[in-house]
């Protein structure tokens, strides 16, 4: 496990929530996260990292724990009626991106309070291959029928849309204007101006 960014210190929870440091375990407030898992049923899991380390979304099943990277402590938990299929953040660390089935909801991660709501096609679903623009206002889309999407974070509105003649199996900012797309045949490097 890495450090985060600007942190020395390195945290690790065992499958139980049992937090572990220099190889002995330490009483954590954060066991019962870990208890709520039941063995027989395996929720969806998954975890997001600011870039500016400010917190680290824990996505278990239906809920996201939003945790503090220096204390450990859960700083707030958001709940959902569905499994969460993705969480993201954006380059800068102030806005957060949840997808839970067709539902797209933008979060302010100062108040962990709901920005915006936004309902997406089927398509579009496969945000797992998504990418921020390193000034957050840009989001490169991977969709299932193996199309390139930029949209405008605002309104998700597609600005642009890439088909290749092969599979996309992801891409990459490069700067806010620049990305780089690894398909199929081969590296592309893309240009992107806005409209």
């Amino acid at each position: 496990m890495l450090p985060l960014p600007g942190h020395s210190q390195v945290l690790t929870v065992s499958e139980t929530g049992t937090q572990v440091r220099d190889n002995q375990a330490v009483a954590s407030p954060r066991t019962r996260i870990g208890r709520r898992v039941r063995r027989n049923e395996r929720p969806s899991v998954g975890i997001a990292v600011a870039r500016t380390g400010a917190w680290i979304a824990a996505v278990i099943g239906q809920v996201v724990h939003i945790i503090d990277p220096k204390t450990g402590s859960v700083r707030r938990t958001l709940r959902f009626e569905d499994d969460v299929d993705e969480f993201g953040s954006t380059p800068d660390g102030t806005k957060a991106v949840s997808v839970v089935g067709d539902t797209v909801t933008r979060w302010d991660t100062g108040s962990w309070t709901v920005v915006a709501e936004y309902h997406i096609d089927k398509e579009m679903r496969a945000t797992s291959k998504a990418r921020w623009s390193p000034d957050g206002s840009l989001l490169a889309v991977v969709t299932d029928d193996q199309r390139l999407r930029i949209l405008d974070e605002p309104g998700w509105a597609a600005l642009t849309e890439l088909r290749l003649d092969s599979e996309i199996h992801g891409c990459a900012w490069l700067d806010d204007s620049r990305l780089v797309v690894v398909g199929g045949r081969g590296v592309y490097w893309l240009a992107f101006q806005r409209p």
